[in-house]
């Protein structure tokens, strides 16, 4: 429920500056707008989430292998004993910093999907 009413209220801000209309309004246009092109919305929510976990993981490896290399090549290893759990915690905060990172870009994805959808469905 939480989940719908974030989509809804995204929408409905970009709407509402596209518009200028008021807010429960534009609410109702965007997921108008939304449900009219269901399967473009939907083929590219389901790739931009693919390229947005591949991204992350790409960001986990690269921060694991760099935390690995200077733990092995440089004096913040010495005192270190099992490297294992220190790599570990490093991919795990890695993974909730560039998720937080990626939501924005997702929120960006969503508002330029609507942006197309509107217009595609206003100029054709």
């Amino acid at each position: 429920l939480q989940r719908i009413g974030e989509f809804a209220n995204r929408n409905a801000y970009v709407v509402c500056c596209i518009e200028s209309t008021g807010f429960c309004r534009s609410c109702c246009r965007g997921v108008e707008v939304v449900l009219s092109n269901l399967v473009d919305v939907g083929a590219s929510n389901f790739i931009a989430d693919a390229v947005f976990v591949f991204i992350k993981l790409c960001i986990v490896a690269l921060n694991t292998v760099l935390a690995w290399v200077l733990v092995r090549n440089t004096e913040f290893g010495e005192g270190i004993q099992v490297v294992y759990v220190c790599l570990v915690l490093v991919a795990i905060v890695t993974w909730v910093v560039a998720s937080i990172f990626m939501h924005i870009y997702d929120a960006v994805q969503d508002s330029i999907l609507l942006c197309f959808c509107y217009d595609k469905e206003r100029n054709n």
